[in-house]
């Protein structure tokens, strides 16, 4: 089943390689406009950016421990891709902004 993300943005953090990697270019399969972030491997997020579809995507880097850099990111984002927030009620759209964190239960056999 795919899922048609046309039109949205989709902040991928760690998509410099592995899964994320693979999640970015999922969404971009998927007509998303993607948000490649990465720490320190700039070169990493260039080949991941070179992997999506399309050419509209945006690559950042940013410490995830950093609190302000992790605003920085996040309004980066908002500002290069004009994303606008309008208040419920104004024209009746609501903005959903979600966080996905993954959580993994490890199971120690001794």
């Amino acid at each position: 089943m795919k899922i048609d993300f046309s039109g949205r943005v989709v902040m991928v953090t760690g998509a410099s390689r592995g899964i994320g990697r693979e999640i970015a270019r999922r969404f971009s399969d998927s007509g998303a406009r993607v948000v490649v972030h990465f720490h320190k491997d700039s070169q990493a997020a260039e080949q991941t950016m070179a992997d999506l579809c399309g050419n509209s995507h945006l690559m950042v880097s940013a410490d995830l421990s950093d609190a302000a850099a992790v605003g920085n990111l996040a309004e980066k984002s908002i500002f290069i891709f004009n994303l606008s927030f309008p208040s419920p009620g104004v024209n009746g759209d609501l903005i959903h902004l979600r966080i996905i964190r993954p959580q993994i239960t490890l199971d120690l056999v001794e």
